[in-house]
């Protein structure tokens, strides 16, 4: 009624919907970059590339901004190197600096990934981040990094609908 069209089926039966909310941030580079200390604390990370952004509520380097309330999915990667072996690396999704969901991963030896997928009930504008840390019992102030290769780290999430709880 507002003179915007909301959806479209076309010929073939396939819905096309001009308000689709969907991103996912990676990195340009191919390198390792410092994350921060083997305390356990979280580290937000900083994403230096837009893969694709639907609906313009990615801010190109850590945060989702909720458009409208419902249901949305999001799933996070993140590679780390590490000088040892035997630590947990945790990667975590924050909702305005609050911690929402964790997952801890072991890495068994130098490298080794975290990975998270998580559906979420969000407000309209609520911020989401994505968080590493790592924990080594042996060694609390070593630095640990991430390898920055979109193909190995990345963070994205997507609406799955409109929902009022």
């Amino acid at each position: 009624t507002g003179g915007t069209t909301g959806i479209t089926i076309d010929s073939s039966g396939r819905v096309l919907n001009p308000g689709r909310v969907a991103f996912q941030a990676g990195f340009s580079n191919d390198d390792t970059d410092n994350v921060g200390s083997t305390n356990g604390n979280d580290y937000r990370i900083t994403f230096t590339q837009e893969v694709y952004d639907f609906g313009s509520n990615w801010n190109g380097t850590h945060t989702f901004t909720a458009p409208v309330t419902g249901m949305y999915m999001f799933y996070a990667n993140l590679y780390t190197v590490y000088t040892s072996d035997y630590a947990r690396v945790g990667v975590a999704l924050y909702e305005g600096g609050s911690l929402k969901h964790k997952n801890w991963n072991a890495i068994w030896e130098t490298a080794g990934s975290a990975n998270l997928s998580m559906a979420l009930y969000l407000s309209a504008n609520a911020e989401i981040d994505c968080r590493m840390s790592l924990l080594d019992t042996n060694a609390t102030s070593n630095t640990f990094q991430i390898y920055r290769n979109g193909v190995y780290s990345n963070f994205g999430g997507y609406l799955i609908g409109w929902v009022q709880l």
